[in-house]
């Protein structure tokens, strides 16, 4: 609408005197389109940040190695729904069964049971009030994540075993407390010692009170709570000296796990009474966890094609315009032999211009939008905690990209009306005169 009241307002004796084809509007240096392309180019920028810092999270956490191949090991337990399952043999008997028919499979290498699935935020924490070999003053403890895990397990994960021995069948409820403790869990309490045999009393886990377990064994560290997990001493306990918890049936196959998806379903919807169970890959069950992550990129990342296409346009309709305003001045140059160069800048300047006041605006209002984020990361990551968890809110990488790709098409956008104008007919101008 601002041009058609420019209009309005417009003198109309002088828009009489003008030669047909050429009634334009007032040439002001910073007018209404002008300042409305700069600050296109500027959202541009932003939502392009915005969507590069949340792509290159979203790709460093699908990178993130945690210590074997999530996408080679099926993963079979309750849903959702059924959660929390305490007390139910039915339900036990079902995943110990499963695991036998599973494991008659060809394509399967190795199954084992496990309290939660790997990287499904799942997993427990208890005190040490006692370990061998360091000496804890009265009320003193020291914090302990730990997991359950059956037969079968660590092989089925690819964990190595480092010193000692598997759990096995005999490690039973009625048997004596053990437990397996990863490579970081013994060299923090006995560098350069074996930890084989040495003694933790537990303060409680799972409602066992004042347990001392002996540890029989060492693997190798991986992340089995979360894939955002750092390096944390780790310990396992046997499952079946835990009858009360339902556990979940991990399968390792040799080769492309995904066919055997739909026989495990077959498998156990044969064994009744059938639960509803989720069957998928370990890989898979990380991608849901960021679905959040996904959804927000998708969005971000439209939102800068937007942005792209609109800056783009508004450029390439004010150079149009401008060129159109000066096409009798161009063929007039061009009649007395000015060359294409001379033709050119003046059209591709007002393009830099623009560019660069887009790009400096862009600039102030990132540093005010990231400097409010990084304010705001601990209340965000309470809904989302993977929320830029890869990638830094400063990262200049990404700052230096978007800003490339926006000058890069902004130049194209300018370039298209000032070759153009290179290109105006001399004749044009003489019959215009």
């Amino acid at each position: 609408m601002t041009p058609a009241l420019q209009l309005i307002r417009r003198d109309v004796v002088p828009a009489l005197k003008e030669p047909t084809g050429c009634t334009d509007l007032p040439a002001l240096r910073w007018n209404p389109h002008n300042l409305l392309v700069v600050g296109q180019v500027a959202v541009a920028v932003v939502v392009t940040v915005c969507s590069g810092l949340c792509l290159r999270n979203l790709i460093g956490l699908k990178r993130t190695d945690p210590g074997f191949d999530p996408a080679q090991v099926v993963a079979v337990s309750l849903t959702v729904e059924m959660w929390p399952v305490h007390d139910r043999p039915d339900l036990r008997r079902f995943f110990e069964d499963l695991q036998t028919h599973v494991a008659r499979m060809p394509s399967v290498r190795s199954t084992g049971l496990a309290l939660s699935v790997p990287l499904s935020e799942g997993g427990g924490m208890t005190q040490m009030t006692r370990i061998d070999g360091h000496d804890l003053s009265a009320g003193q403890k020291r914090s302990l994540h730990f997991g359950m895990a059956g037969p079968g397990f660590f092989q089925t994960l690819g964990q190595t075993l480092l010193a000692g021995r598997d759990f096995t069948v005999r490690d039973g409820p009625d048997s004596s407390l053990v437990m397996i403790v990863d490579e970081l869990f013994a060299q923090r309490y006995w560098p350069g010692q074996n930890p084989i045999g040495k003694h933790v009393t537990l303060a409680s886990a799972m409602g066992q009170r004042n347990a001392e377990r002996e540890i029989v064994g060492v693997v190798k560290a991986i992340k089995l709570r979360s894939i955002l997990e750092g390096t944390r001493p780790w310990a396992y306990f046997p499952l079946a000296q835990y009858p009360k918890y339902t556990p979940a049936l991990l399968i390792r196959t040799d080769g492309n796990p995904r066919p055997l998806v739909p026989m495990i379903r077959k498998e156990a919807a044969a064994i009744q009474p059938a639960p509803t169970c989720d069957v998928g890959t370990v890989a898979d069950r990380i991608w849901r966890l960021l679905l959040p992550q996904r959804i927000l990129t998708g969005i971000l990342s439209s939102f800068a094609l937007v942005g792209l296409l609109l800056s783009a346009s508004g450029i390439y309709a004010v150079m149009a315009y401008a060129v159109r305003r000066r096409t009798r001045e161009i063929g007039i140059r061009i009649a007395l032999g000015a060359q294409n160069r001379h033709i050119l800048m003046p059209v591709l300047r007002r393009g830099v211009v623009l560019l660069v006041a887009g790009l400096g605006l862009a600039l102030t209002m990132s540093l005010s939008g990231v400097w409010l984020l990084s304010h705001q990361l601990g209340r965000i990551r309470q809904w989302d905690r993977f929320f830029l968890q890869d990638a830094h809110t400063w990262d200049v990488t990404t700052y230096a990209a978007a800003c490339i790709v926006i000058a890069t098409v902004a130049l194209l956008a300018s370039y298209i009306p000032a070759r153009r104008a290179a290109k105006v007919d001399p004749m044009v101008a003489l019959r215009y005169e």
